[in-house]
């Protein structure tokens, strides 16, 4: 009877420990639900591109050139709403709608399509430290917290496009990574699945090819330590390069036949070379407008301070930003230039701890391989991947903004191009978070002042742009 009793305290315990990250997880998802539901999906970057794009895929080919700027995008991510046009257009007398109605809301599933992938990516991302550390909630809590006080994974989740398709698989490809090499499952079923977990990543956005690289090197530790596992590791991963080239070449085909590359874009690339680009790209700061005027055009062609401020506002002006020639959708909403001036100023904190956390994980990342236990190797594992999957897809941004230079305009640095890596970031800074929970002031301290910006920050995780309006191209 006492073992009884004490079995269902501990049960108790653990249940009280885990509603903090239930509650978190219901908001964070709350207000991409909410989002999804209220924000017009003619706004968004690109916005009449994709819609073109979906409409062409409606008739089950995939889109030229001429049909739209966003041509090389791969079309995993508008299946589905493609499908729901064509069925309303079929129907559209029995649904009483018009063309134009069928549409729009073809680009609405687009967007309820995206809160399944925030519910699959949280999930996965509370499973993932549960691989890291069993039983110990702190660990979520932290790391959801972190993920959900970015404006910019609100913003990149209200919009019609690949981003939130390819967060989802990269976490499933992470997951499965993971539990391969802790459990050296190197067979063939196995193999099935992250193959296929990784060409639907690369389906999903060409950005994505970042992420196949460091998942291939993530074995590179096992494959030097487990000699006795050699030859079944390389068999383990012919096979799933052979499955991701059968689900995801045929694309990537079709985009070098009709366009001479595999890298298609729709604009002109230069060979790499840093004068591509002027030195205000490179160390600009954009002061004092980065927390006073943090719009556009605001520190035009400015990598640091855009990147900032789209990560933690609207620098481009599409989700609580009016802008002057977005008056069709945003003539309603209020300006918001100092409350975004404010969010920033406040966020250096959060920033600076995330980019902290980051480096000092390095230091584990170098000891744990000596240190020969099962928790050691998961976590040498899990921050291997985070770390990978950052420096190789913030490298690869680099080099595409360098190759890819857009005038003074610079409206290629953008957040939500880089959303794959916000959740290994938040895993970084919820790791060494974990750590001082022993030293309980500084660990609250900083637990209070982070929900404290969750809360300021909160109003730019809700979208503005809330008519309904149809459109016509």
């Amino acid at each position: 009877m006492r073992l009884d009793t004490q079995h269902m305290k501990k049960i108790s315990l653990s249940t009280t420990s885990l509603l903090p990250v239930i509650i978190l997880f219901v908001i964070i998802n709350g207000l991409v639900c909410y989002n999804a539901i209220m924000h017009n999906p003619h706004v968004g970057y690109d916005s009449k591109g994709y819609s073109l794009y979906i409409m062409s895929l409606s008739d089950f080919t995939l889109p030229t050139k001429g049909q739209t700027h966003e041509f090389f995008s791969p079309p995993l991510p508008f299946i589905v709403p493609a499908i729901v046009y064509r069925f309303c257009f079929f129907y559209h007398d029995f649904f009483d709608m018009d063309i134009w109605q069928c549409f729009f809301w073809g680009l609405k599933f687009a967007q309820y399509q995206n809160v399944l992938f925030s519910l699959g990516v949280t999930f996965l991302l509370v499973l993932l430290c549960e691989r890291i550390k069993p039983g110990k909630h702190a660990l979520k809590f932290l790391s959801l917290l972190t993920l959900g006080m970015l404006p910019v994974y609100y913003k990149t989740f209200a919009f019609v496009r690949g981003e939130p398709c390819l967060l989802f698989f990269v976490m499933v490809a992470v997951w499965l990574t993971i539990k391969v090499i802790e459990e050296a499952r190197y067979c063939f079923i196995w193999a099935v699945f992250l193959g296929l977990s990784l060409g639907c990543v690369i389906l999903s956005r060409q950005w994505g090819a970042f992420v196949l690289g460091s998942v291939f090197l993530a074995f590179i530790g096992p494959f030097y330590y487990e000699k006795q596992n050699r030859r079944r590791i390389a068999s383990f991963l012919s096979y799933v390069f052979v499955v991701l080239f059968v689900a995801s070449s045929w694309f990537y085909i079709s985009l070098y036949r009709d366009h001479g590359t595999i890298t298609a874009f729709n604009k002109n690339r230069l060979p790499f070379a840093f004068k591509n680009q002027p030195p205000s790209f490179y160390g600009g700061l954009g002061f004092p407008d980065i927390f006073m005027n943090p719009v556009r055009p605001a520190f035009n062609n400015q990598a640091i301070p855009t990147f900032y401020s789209e990560i933690w506002g609207d620098y481009w002006c599409y989700f609580i930003q009016p802008d002057d020639w977005r008056k069709v959708f945003g003539e309603h909403i209020k300006d918001k230039r100092e409350y975004l001036g404010r969010v920033n100023l406040i966020s250096l904190f959060p920033t600076a701890l995330m980019v902290f956390c980051f480096f000092y994980g390095l230091y584990d990342l170098i000891i744990l391989p000596c240190q020969k236990n099962k928790k050691a190797d998961i976590l040498s594992t899990s921050y291997m991947l985070s770390y990978l999957i950052v420096i190789i897809s913030m490298v690869g941004y680099f080099w595409f903004l360098v190759t890819t230079p857009t005038g003074t305009k610079g409206d290629t640095v953008k957040a939500t191009y880089m959303i794959q890596i916000f959740p290994f970031l938040s895993l970084t800074t919820g790791l060494l978070l974990n750590k001082i929970k022993e030293s309980k002031t500084i660990y609250y301290t900083l637990l209070l002042l982070l929900m404290l910006i969750y809360v300021h920050n909160f109003p730019a995780m809700l979208t503005s742009y809330t008519e309904k309006l149809i459109i016509s191209f």
